[in-house]
């Protein structure tokens, strides 16, 4: 996925469905961040690891409590 895509059809789709004040320009250049970062928007599997998805998630990781 290129950027744009990545804003159109996931950030802004999971921005609605967050309370609005949530949803801020700084808000999304973290999750484009951390998503280049993590997978640069090509790998949902993790190479050698457990977690899935464009950011990284591991079961029992640090988002177990959300």
């Amino acid at each position: 996925m290129n950027l744009q895509q990545v804003s159109d059809q996931l950030i802004d789709t999971s921005m609605q469905l967050l309370p609005a004040r949530m949803d801020s320009a700084q808000a999304r250049v973290m999750l484009l961040a951390i998503g280049l970062q993590e997978s640069r928007f090509t790998h949902t599997h993790q190479i050698g690891g457990p977690a899935h998805g464009y950011w990284q998630f591991e079961s029992g990781g640090g988002t177990k409590a959300l």
